[in-house]
């Protein structure tokens, strides 16, 4: 299921519509910010789509990053996707279970695809009690794709089946609590299979997996204040030279490139959705002073910070 490394870019959505998605290139997309945006009557910090519209709009702009948790319940048809680099091959009866700020890119999908999906902010996963908690968080990076069986595909889409009609009654005064308990319910069920699966696969190779893992938990952390592979290397015990081989074999890129990389899409996130200065956003940054912020940037891009917010 490895592979190597590609090119990935964030995207975030600006405006969404009952009928289809309007959409525009942007560094994010804030998960937490789809159900507001598409439907008024949607129920706070949680997006439900049994029509696929959310994936049509992943593979028409395939390169993410994700501040909230995404499920996808795959009855029909195949896809790949990359995860971290990582690439993983989508069949029937596979469950999507995505944490937030994972590098990802949609590279394929069958037309006959069926699938349903659920989009929620990390804030709605921190309101249940245990055993939801960051546990489920560090889980499915390790296992963010898991094949069940048609018997327990059934078992989940009752409950998802139930969660969507109750989604749909928006004259419930507790609508919202309860589309929460539903969605709970699910994410539990999830989580067992996802233990299960994991629980069959040890030795070296995961061992590497857990290490890509640990270097991008890490770097979506502290990409705003740390460039260095010393600095990681320092984090995770390792030597730079060790992690910078790893690295590079298991996702095709070194470390360098995955931390320019996620700093410059940052910058033209904030050189597009907001009004900082370059010297603003060099501060925010970490950068010594905005002279360094824009040699940066123009040895990745070819342009300058301003040169780039005009031709927005």
């Amino acid at each position: 299921m490895l592979a190597e490394g590609n090119n990935c870019y964030y995207c975030r959505i600006k405006n969404v519509e009952k009928v289809g998605f309007m959409k525009e290139k942007f560094s994010r997309i804030a998960m937490g910010d789809i159900s507001e945006v598409s439907d008024p009557s949607s129920v706070k910090d949680l997006y439900i789509s049994s029509t696929g519209r959310i994936w049509d709009f992943y593979e028409s702009e395939p390169f993410f990053i994700f501040d909230g948790i995404v499920i996808g319940l795959y009855l029909k048809g195949v896809a790949s996707v990359k995860i971290n680099g990582r690439r993983y091959e989508i069949k029937p009866y596979s469950v999507l279970l995505l944490p937030p700020n994972e590098l990802l890119e949609v590279e394929s999908g069958s037309s006959d695809a069926d699938r349903k999906s659920l989009i929620a902010s990390t804030d709605v996963i921190f309101e249940y009690p245990t055993p939801i908690d960051t546990g489920i968080l560090s889980l499915a990076r390790r296992m963010p794709v898991a094949r069940v069986s048609e018997k327990q595909m059934s078992r989940l889409m009752d409950t998802f089946d139930l969660l969507e009609k109750k989604y749909s009654v928006i004259d419930n005064s507790y609508r919202d609590e309860v589309c929460k308990a539903l969605f709970y319910a699910l994410l539990l069920e999830i989580i067992d299979l996802l233990k299960k699966e994991v629980g069959r696969f040890t030795g070296p190779a995961l061992k590497q997996e857990k290490l890509v893992d640990d270097f991008f938990a890490l770097l979506s952390k502290w990409y705003k204040k740390e460039r260095t592979v010393t600095f990681y290397a320092g984090k995770m015990n390792r030597t730079p030279k060790y992690l910078s081989t790893a690295i590079k074999k298991m996702t095709g890129r070194s470390i360098l490139e995955w931390i320019n990389e996620t700093v410059i899409i940052e910058i033209k996130m904030q050189l597009k959705t907001t009004d900082q200065t370059v010297a603003g956003i060099s501060e925010n940054l970490n950068f010594p002073d905005p002279s360094s912020f824009i040699q940066f940037f123009k040895l990745h891009t070819g342009l300058t910070p301003l040169q780039y917010r005009k031709q927005q």
